[in-house]
């Protein structure tokens, strides 16, 4: 006795034995015997009992990320060289995430409207160039451009000491000069 069909008579299965004509009555006639569907669950149902097999063969880590280890973990593979351009890809992808910081410091600009007077009175009391000390003379870039490597200005040096002078001298016919005005 048969447990999923019943046994076919000597004539009816050499009725079956014609050839088939297409594609899709073949695969059709497969897919209808219910031997070939057993055996196709007994193959899936194997498969996946070795996968599972497989699986529950390694070893189990103990540790995932983010977890602390109370003592030192040994590593399962041998660490071979350090990637050296994708470290130092890494690097510089972390320092261009660090924000920028700034540090404001109020105490020197404090000073600087003190010093710009005291470097304008040395000026406006200078009577030429060669009177003026050298701090003075890089502050308003009246230095010899040659030695400095910049750029010449417009005119020379002693012009434009002439142009400075003028600018914040006392004009003819008043008292002290422009610079107390500031």
């Amino acid at each position: 006795m048969s447990l999923f069909h019943r046994k076919k008579t000597r004539t009816s299965r050499a009725t079956e034995l014609h050839p088939s004509s297409k594609p899709t009555r073949w695969v059709g006639r497969m897919l209808g015997d219910r031997s070939i569907w057993l055996r196709l669950v007994i193959a899936g149902v194997a498969l996946v009992a070795l996968i599972f097999a497989v699986e529950a063969w390694q070893a189990p880590f103990r540790f995932h990320l983010h977890d602390v280890a109370p003592q030192g973990v040994t590593a399962r593979i041998d660490f071979g060289r350090v990637d050296a351009l994708n470290t130092e890809r890494q690097r510089t992808e972390r320092e261009e995430e660090v924000p920028f910081v700034f540090n404001h410091d109020p105490k020197p600009l404090e000073n600087l409207p003190a010093k710009l007077r005291s470097s304008l009175g040395e000026v406006a009391m200078a009577s030429r160039l060669s009177m003026l000390p050298s701090s003075t003379k890089e502050a308003f870039g009246l230095t010899d451009r040659k030695k400095t490597g910049a750029k010449p200005a417009d005119g020379n040096a002693q012009t434009r000491f002439n142009a400075l002078k003028q600018a914040v001298s006392a004009e003819q016919g008043t008292t002290g000069n422009r610079i107390s005005s500031m």
